[in-house]
């Protein structure tokens, strides 16, 4: 799957997982969540990979919660993706790193604190 709304890299066993999308404060929408979801698999099946630090774009936000559209907002199927992310996180047998460097707003602020770990930035 190719990534539109984060970035990853790795660098030895840590995988970094940033959320891309400052202009929107690194809000989280139907896609991104799908591409978390996806990424977060991946990490749990790599055997070389050890650990996981989930960031945002920016200094200035982390992740400020999801884009609310007022058609669909009434729309449960709309959420149920996030909700997959975070018992993705919780479930993970291996360590999940928030590295919180701006705002967490809202379902940001619950993106890191399923994490295993929350280190947040002098911004934050």
């Amino acid at each position: 799957m190719a990534y539109d709304d984060i970035l990853t890299s790795t660098d030895g066993p840590v995988l970094t997982i940033t959320l891309n999308r400052p202009d929107a404060g690194n809000k989280f929408r139907y896609q991104t969540c799908l591409e978390l979801f996806d990424a977060l698999q991946k990490f749990r099946l790599d055997p070389q990979l050890r650990a996981a630090v989930l960031t945002g774009t920016g200094e200035k936000f982390f992740c400020i919660g999801g884009e609310h559209d007022p058609m669909t907002s009434l729309d449960q199927s709309q959420v149920l993706p996030i909700i997959d992310v975070y018992q993705a996180i919780d479930t993970i047998p291996k360590p999940v790193i928030a590295a919180v460097n701006g705002f967490a707003v809202g379902g940001g602020n619950v993106l890191h604190t399923v994490c295993d770990l929350t280190i947040a930035s002098e911004n934050a």
